[in-house]
């Protein structure tokens, strides 16, 4: 029983480590790319871009260096609890943030936000540290390098399908100049997927209630003749959206080719709503703050039960997110001239 429990303990350290090791190793790189501000595990925007970024990575070295050396001891291991601290009171007073928004302008998503589960990891590393480092089981003494990087790794892929349900669910609508729909698959006879239908109705309602004043529908040629942009306009047409207030962009090939029509040809002063189904909104998001943009952000209701948890999307997204966060590193849009 006694090796059993050890067993339990160390493959939890493992699992501790490894997914302490992909935050740190993210807050590092968000302390990097602080242009734009993507600190997403925790937000530090109050402190201003530069001093942010600089706590972010500070609190990243320190979960980076907890997950690889555990035996630390004296004023090392003080100063790397010290910093786990600082990431458990920095999320949840960021997560205190979140829910006082969710009771005023937001509509949460059911699945837990992210702060709440960047504050528990910390909070339990923090618990880990304080620990005897020479425990019987010798869990903070052993390198598992294949567990702890099979985690981390895994939490990199899981990481854009967390922010999918937590952000991409939570419904940001509020009044702005113009709604962003983003395309997708039109069939080769003309009708509209559901992928595509339903991002053209969540648009028309935000339409309809006053949300936004324009409508911009975005998307590349579709299967057959009708471009995916033409199908979109048609069906919001026929829901009552006036065709002086739909714009068109068909050069909307992908996500990043959408917003840099957004950033070069709108007059979005007023603001940006993103419309898209929850998995890409995350996406959305960074391309956004990439071209140095903000923009809020609404999920399409699918009306097909499939599309509520579309694995093909799913693990797609998994791999697009850090296609375009990597992309960014090397060229930031707002660079790009229109």
């Amino acid at each position: 029983m006694k090796l059993e429990h050890q067993g339990s303990n160390r493959w939890w350290d493992v699992l501790r480590r490894g997914s302490l090791l992909f935050t740190g190793l993210f807050l590092i790189l968000s302390a990097l790319l602080a242009r734009p501000m993507i600190l997403w595990l925790l937000d530090l925007r109050v402190l201003g871009p530069g001093l942010g970024a600089f706590v972010a990575g500070l609190v990243g070295l320190g979960a980076v260096t907890s997950a690889m050396w555990p035996d630390l001891s004296g004023a090392g291991r003080r100063g790397v609890l010290g910093l786990l601290l600082l990431g458990s009171v920095v999320a949840t007073g960021n997560l205190i943030a979140v829910m006082l928004a969710g009771r005023s302008q937001v509509s949460l998503s059911y699945f837990p936000p992210v702060s709440l589960l960047v504050a528990i990891q910390f909070a339990w590393s923090a618990a880990a540290t304080t620990e005897d480092r020479r425990r019987a089981n010798g869990v903070s003494r052993r390198w598992d390098w294949a567990g702890i990087t099979a985690v981390a790794v895994g939490a990199a892929l899981v990481f854009p399908l967390v922010q999918g349900f937590a952000l991409g669910w939570s419904d940001y609508r509020r009044p702005a100049e113009v709604g962003v729909v983003f395309g997708a698959r039109t069939y080769a006879d003309g009708t509209m997927s559901e992928a595509l239908a339903s991002r053209v109705r969540a648009g028309c309602v935000l339409h309809r209630e006053g949300r936004v004043r324009k409508l911009l529908f975005s998307g590349g040629p579709g299967d057959g003749a009708v471009h995916e942009t033409e199908a979109m306009r048609r069906l919001a047409l026929s829901l009552g959206v006036p065709a002086t207030d739909i714009e068109v962009d068909t050069h909307g090939w992908n996500t990043r080719k959408t917003v840099e029509f957004v950033r070069c040809h709108s007059a979005a002063t007023g603001g940006i709503v993103a419309v898209s189904e929850f998995y890409h909104l995350p996406r959305i998001r960074l391309a956004f703050q990439q071209a140095g943009m903000q923009v809020t952000t609404v999920p399409a209701r699918p009306e097909i039960a499939a599309r509520l948890f579309p694995v093909p999307s799913l693990c797609r997204e998994a791999i697009a997110f850090w296609a375009y966060l990597f992309r960014g590193v090397r060229t930031h849009s707002s660079e790009i001239p229109c």
